[in-house]
């Protein structure tokens, strides 16, 4: 008994796409089923980009704040501005101030302070969140509640200065005989003295770290030196 064949279908549809196929191959363009192909590609492509789009949405920063009357501690989100205190409801400057003469006084800001190279703090107290010391302070008291940032040429007496951390700029050398205490401690430069540290101690490439240092963690660029007697604890 001979086997049934197996008979095609031609539809309509399947007939007129042939006819237009070899009536584009004759005119030297792509079948429609190439350009299919091509534009595939291109729109996956773009749905990617989209999506991309949507997920590197960035986040407002946080900045942790202490209030210059009361001391109490809090965090904001965004920029800085001049807000009250959740505590004592003081409202808190956040100007940033630049000096860049003899300066007498005192100065409260949550901002930060930048002390120019030609800037002399005489007398008075300075509470801000952020400084950064090119210049010299004579007679004042410092109380940084964010970081302290050292540069070339800043001259003071340490026992005059707190602060939460500590950056040392590259260019700068610096050497303490009296036992320093800082949160964070980054050094770009190069600094001398026995040091403890409550969580990281960075030294970048180029910089230089001496003396004896307690810390909870150490990150050294390749490039950077550390000099040091190492104590390494976890934190409490």
């Amino acid at each position: 008994m001979a086997k049934r064949r197996k008979s095609s279908v031609v539809d309509g549809f399947s007939t007129l796409k042939a006819v237009r196929d070899r009536k584009a191959a004759e005119d030297g363009m792509p079948p429609d089923s190439a350009k299919d192909a091509q534009l595939a590609p291109r729109e996956e492509a773009s749905s990617k980009e989209s999506l991309t789009g949507i997920v590197s949405t960035a986040l407002p920063s946080k900045h942790r704040l202490t209030c210059y009357e009361c001391e109490y501690t809090f965090v904001v989100s965004g920029a800085i501005r001049t807000t009250g205190c959740p505590k004592c409801h003081t409202q808190l400057d956040a100007k940033d101030y630049l000096i860049e003469s003899d300066w007498t006084g005192d100065v409260k800001t949550i901002g930060a302070i930048r002390v120019a190279a030609d800037g002399v703090l005489k007398r008075g107290s300075i509470f801000a969140r952020d400084l950064v010391l090119e210049g010299s302070i004579e007679d004042a008291s410092l109380r940084v509640c964010g970081r302290l940032e050292l540069c070339p040429g800043a001259q003071f007496d340490v026992k005059t200065v707190h602060a939460q951390d500590l950056l040392v700029r590259a260019g700068a050398q610096f050497v303490f005989t009296r036992k320093l205490s800082f949160r964070n401690v980054d050094i770009a430069g190069e600094l001398k003295c026995k040091l403890q540290v409550e969580e990281l101690v960075t030294v970048r490439a180029g910089g230089h770290l001496r003396g004896n240092v307690s810390g909870a963690r150490f990150a050294v660029e390749e490039g950077g030196g550390l000099t040091a007697r190492l104590d390494i604890r976890g934190k409490e």
